[in-house]
Formats: C-alpha cells, sequence, structure tokens
C-alpha cells in the first residue's frame, strides 16, 4: 500500500513546439508538470547480508488534456526515512581483566574486573536504484516507478521522496529528430 503525502505540482507551457514542428509551419504547445512528493510504503530487508528490491508505482501528474499526448517524462527518487530495529546487533571486546586489589588492612590480592563489551551495528543500506515515468498504452495518466532497495535483515524503508517531470504536447508528434534544411 502506498500512500502520498506533501504532493504539489506546478505546470508550465512552452508555446511554439520544436525545431521539426516550426519548420513545417506548425505551431504547437509543450506542457511540462512538475510534481514533488513523498511516498509513504514499508520495504523491510530480509537477507542479512544481501538486498532486498521490489518496485513501487503510483500515478502522477493530472489526467492528460484531450487532445495532449505523452512525450517524454522523467524522474528521482531519494530516501527520506528508514527504520533499523537492530534485530541482530552484535557485541565485541568485554570479557575480564585481572587487577591487583588491596584491602584496608593492606592485605594485597588479584581480582577479576568483567569489561562491559560494545555494540557491533549490522550491516544497512538503502537506495532508490532508479525512478522512470511511463504512461501505459490507452492511458491518460503517468505513473513513476521507483526501484527500492534495502540492504540486512534489520533495515527498512520507509518514505521516498520523488520529483517526476512529465512533459505533454498538443496534438501528433512534437519531438522529432531535426530536419535539415535543403537550399537550391
Amino acid at each position: 500500500m502506498v500512500a502520498l503525502i506533501s504532493k504539489s505540482s506546478s505546470l508550465i507551457h512552452f508555446p511554439g513546439g520544436t525545431t521539426a514542428s516550426l519548420l513545417k509551419g506548425e505551431q504547437k504547445t509543450l506542457t511540462i508538470y512538475i510534481e514533488t512528493g513523498v511516498a509513504v510504503f514499508d520495504l523491510e530487508g530480509t537477507n542479512p547480508h544481501d538486498w532486498t528490491r521490489d518496485t513501487l508505482t503510483f500515478p502522477v501528474g493530472p489526467t492528460f488534456p484531450a487532445g495532449s499526448s505523452f512525450v517524454n517524462g522523467m524522474a528521482l527518487g531519494n530516501p527520506a526515512s528508514f527504520w533499523t530495529p537492530l534485530k541482530n546487533v552484535q557485541t565485541t571486546g568485554g570479557g575480564g581483566e585481572t587487577i591487583s586489589v588491596t584491602d584496608s588492612s593492606g592485605d594485597t590480592g588479584f581480582g577479576e574486573v568483567e569489561l562491559p563489551g560494545s555494540l557491533v551495528p549490522p550491516p544497512i543500506g538503502y537506495a532508490v536504484d532508479s525512478a522512470t515515468v511511463t504512461v501505459p498504452p490507452g492511458d491518460s495518466q503517468a505513473q513513476i516507478t521507483l526501484a527500492l532497495a534495502v540492504f540486512g535483515n534489520n533495515a527498512a524503508m520507509q518514505r521516498c521522496s520523488y520529483t517526476a517531470y512529465i512533459i505533454t504536447g498538443e496534438g501528433g508528434i512534437v519531438v522529432a529528430p531535426p530536419v535539415e534544411s535543403k537550399r537550391a
């Protein structure tokens, strides 16, 4: 289950279109939707010495207006919060130390003192391997897919911040390779 929080978006219009459309005398408008937010989920590591991976996909941006089509998109994501329950904490050091002890009457002897150990945190890691924006065939809304990973069985990622850039254009193909003009 995914919950989206702190979601905000902006809309930018670029009248004129691409170089190819201008050379053909077509006036197009490109629109860029920029959406930022935080996705809330729970991905817990299952292997103490390897990565646990999963993908998270959810819709971003508005439904495309009639006559508009998806041109391109890109996204990025970053781990925003994680949790380490420390299920397999180890200790090092400790043990005992023999020391000389003198009592109040002046007699000297030896005693064993237990030394405290120190905690060794288990291996952990958090990553967003990739973030992509796509539009499923026949759909009129983009979606973002975040490839997530956590290392170790004592790590859980719970939030990921994301930004999605979705470019749409009115009518037909708007992005094409440059057209070379031929002069006579």
